[in-house]
């Protein structure tokens, strides 16, 4: 949804500054996926690394809510992302758990079962 209100330049400021935050933290899933972290050690940089990036993009949204509406596309980002925190966050404790859900959902949409449509 950032991306979305990044693209909009409406909300360029905003939504770059989120979009920071959110390169940070793959920036540290990268540094663990370079240095063939397991799960153990790759939660535990996230615990150092992660983390005190997390409570920063947490802080930035709980100062921007106010000040944007609530039906623009950054508020609406913020406002998804807040309401999706407690599940955003958990990551953070499982090393086996990816940071995001993309490479599941490009999985499994194409496993969709298809069904013909027959028309008499």
């Amino acid at each position: 949804m950032f991306v979305k209100a990044d693209r909009s330049g409406k909300v360029a400021t905003s939504a770059g500054t989120a979009l920071g935050y959110i390169r940070k933290l793959y920036a540290v899933e990268r540094k663990a996926t370079n240095a063939n972290l397991d799960g153990a050690e790759r939660a535990a940089l996230r615990r150092l690394k992660a983390f005190p990036i997390l409570i920063g993009f947490r802080k930035w949204m709980d100062q921007r809510r106010p000040e944007v509406p609530p039906e623009s596309l950054i508020g609406k980002a913020i406002g998804y992302t807040l309401g999706q925190w407690e599940r955003l966050v958990r990551y953070i404790d499982y090393g086996l758990v990816p940071i995001d859900n993309n490479q599941v959902l490009s999985k499994t949409k194409d496993k969709r079962p298809r069904i013909p449509c027959v028309r008499s």
